[in-house]
């Protein structure tokens, strides 16, 4: 009887496990969701990683604190967006590393916001690390010229990437050349 009774435990034990969600499987099905538009399933799925994340390399906690941010920024909610990027600088920080992905991800949601004149300070000798980095940086840049009424400044900088072979392959400066 205690043998069966042991072994019921066990089962149930390890059943009671497999159906906790691991944070790979959140933090998956959370960027599957936001993929495919599904902004709110993502949040939750995001949310349910982020009160696992302390438990996380750093890594991982960036991925859920920047999916967490673009899916704010996706909704309109510019003001999450932005405490989600403000929460990802000390970790970074801590890490020893300045990255430009932060700032640029940081810029862009100025631009939506209207913030012009900080993207520019931001921007102008931000050193990127890759060339699709820079490509987003000098698109930035070119976005937030133009909203000052600087547009040739703007069409220079759309030119350079031009000039570098890399407007296919950003959708924003693919809409910027067609406007």
């Amino acid at each position: 009887m205690l043998r069966r009774t042991l072994l019921i435990l066990t089962t149930l034990f390890c059943l009671t496990i497999e159906a906790q969600p691991t944070f790979r499987n959140l933090l998956s099905s959370a960027n599957e969701a936001r993929k495919a538009g599904h902004y709110q399933r993502a949040l939750t799925l995001y949310e349910q990683a982020a009160a696992m994340m302390e438990q996380q390399r750093p890594s991982q906690q960036t991925t859920v604190l920047n999916g967490l941010a673009a899916c704010y920024a996706e909704m309109g909610e510019y003001d999450r967006a932005a405490q989600c990027y403000a929460r990802l600088e000390p970790i970074y920080q801590a890490n020893g590393q300045d990255n430009p992905v932060l700032t640029l991800n940081r810029s862009g949601l100025m631009l939506l916001t209207g913030q012009y004149a900080p993207v520019v300070s931001m921007l102008r000798d931000l050193k990127c690390g890759t060339e699709r980095e820079e490509t987003v940086r000098l698109s930035n840049l070119a976005f937030a010229y133009d909203g000052l009424g600087r547009t040739d400044e703007a069409l220079a900088l759309l030119d350079q990437i031009i000039a570098g072979g890399n407007a296919e392959k950003n959708d924003a400066v693919l809409t910027a050349l067609n406007n």
